[in-house]
């Protein structure tokens, strides 16, 4: 019988692709994932079927899409079927000791299904952004040096959310300069947007200094990245002296990204742009052939990670899976995958969807007061890679043709997942309308 690898999931909140050294940053972020990625395999295009965390989270461990399992928004209120199989339980089926590292299990319960053992503990702890990447490395060398093989072990570090909040000695490695600079005003904008007025009190007191120029706040996010790329390098370094590494798969990816204040979004995950979308996908498994250091081009995406994983290890996907598996893409068997129009929605701050074919993505919004953006924005993402020229009106002929390509899609899906109404647009989005509430009345 062939020996069933060890499964090792980081998941990193809030972790842009494009700020890994890994995939191209100027910056010296990430020099433990960059070496795990020169020995494995990395995905360029790793794109959210949802946004934020938890319709992320619900599409990765189902391999379904968010209106396929109901999580369509964050603190939503709808959870994971009972009849939808997530990827613990399977894993736990096949044999697999299921341990999970993720604060988010003890808010969800059915983020919690399947696993065997998990931390934090029951009992009080700090909010899950607070918990350090230290803290978190080192509860999980400690699972991992008690658990038995093959082990599936989930393990979730924070530290790029906001409030980016690195150890001092992280701070001012990438950035040079006084973030309290008079001249430096970038920060004004941010006055009238969701959080200000709790982060002046909070994170901005922490810092200790009059925050006004915006490069430091990226620095800190930066920093925040480093942070944790160090104990990661720790626990990689852990797996070596045990003699597990060539047998365990180690899979780095991210719920979503980041906007650093492209399009007016500061230091937030919604928007359906590239920034917070595209997520970074590493794996190393050398056992599997995963291995060589090569770079996949061809779109994966959060729906597929569960198939794909199951594709590896010899097991098939369970019944209603609506993602594809990749593993031949990853193992270099297929040099480009299929090429299918990728659908992206996100109901918490804004309420939109968009579909991506090619070289052209869709956003169409249906709910969005804090913005102001137009209902339908159109990018060429080959030539405008940062999305900053809306083609919707210059260009209504490749406008029109995928927007009914996407409304199509989400009819058939209403009807087959047994929808009356859209989700999106009723309940609709959730934090938004708590802050724009708040707002309204002073608070």
């Amino acid at each position: 019988m062939t020996r069933l690898p060890n499964i090792l999931l980081i998941m990193i909140d809030t972790l842009r692709a494009d700020h890994l050294s890994c995939y191209g940053y100027v910056h010296q972020t990430s020099p433990a994932i960059a070496s795990l990625a020169a020995e494995g395999v990395v995905c360029d295009q790793f794109l959210a079927n949802g946004i934020p965390t938890q319709p992320a989270e619900a599409t990765l461990l189902t391999g379904r899409t968010p209106l396929a399992h109901g999580v369509v928004a964050h603190g939503g209120g709808t959870f994971i079927p009972a009849d939808a199989a997530v990827l613990t339980e399977v894993l736990a089926a096949e044999g697999y000791q299921t341990i999970g590292i993720d604060e988010m299990a003890r808010k969800r319960p059915d983020f919690s299904r399947g696993f065997q053992r998990w931390w934090p503990p029951s009992g009080p702890e700090p909010h899950a952004v607070t918990i350090p990447a230290d803290r978190v490395g080192e509860a999980l060398m400690d699972l991992l040096d008690a658990s038995r093989e093959p082990f599936f072990c989930m393990a979730r570090y924070w530290d790029p959310h906001t409030p980016y909040l690195p150890p001092t000695s992280y701070r001012r490695l990438f950035y040079d300069g006084d973030p309290a600079a008079p001249s430096r005003p970038s920060l004004d904008e941010l006055a009238d947007r969701p959080m200000m007025d709790i982060w002046q009190d909070t994170w901005f007191r922490q810092l200790g200094t009059d925050v006004r120029d915006v490069d430091y706040i990226r620095g800190l996010y930066d920093g925040a990245i480093r942070f944790c790329d160090d104990s990661l390098g720790r626990v990689f370094t852990r797996l070596r002296a045990a003699g597990i590494d060539e047998r365990t798969c180690v899979l780095i990816i991210g719920d979503h990204g980041e906007s650093l204040t492209e399009h007016g979004i500061y230091f937030e995950h919604h928007g359906l742009f590239d920034a917070v979308v595209r997520t970074p996908m590493i794996v190393r498994y050398p056992e599997g052939g995963l291995s060589g250091g090569r770079r996949v081009a061809g779109i994966i995406e959060h729906q597929d990670l569960l198939p794909s994983l199951l594709e590896l290890i010899g097991g098939p996907a369970p019944a209603g899976v609506t993602g594809s598996s990749k593993a031949a893409l990853l193992r270099g068997d297929d040099e480009f995958g299929d090429d299918r129009a990728v659908f992206c929605s996100e109901c918490t701050w804004l309420a939109a969807r968009s579909i991506r074919r090619g070289r052209y993505k869709l956003i169409h919004y249906l709910w969005d007061e804090l913005y102001g953006q137009p209902d339908m924005a159109l990018y060429d993402l080959a030539a405008d890679p940062q999305e900053t020229e809306n083609l919707a009106e210059g260009r209504p002929d490749i406008r029109d043709e995928m927007l009914d390509e996407l409304q199509q899609w989400v009819s058939q899906n209403l009807e087959r997942h047994g929808y009356a109404v859209d989700p999106l647009i009723d309940p609709g989005v959730t934090l938004s309308k708590r802050w724009l509430a708040q707002r309204s009345c002073g608070r």
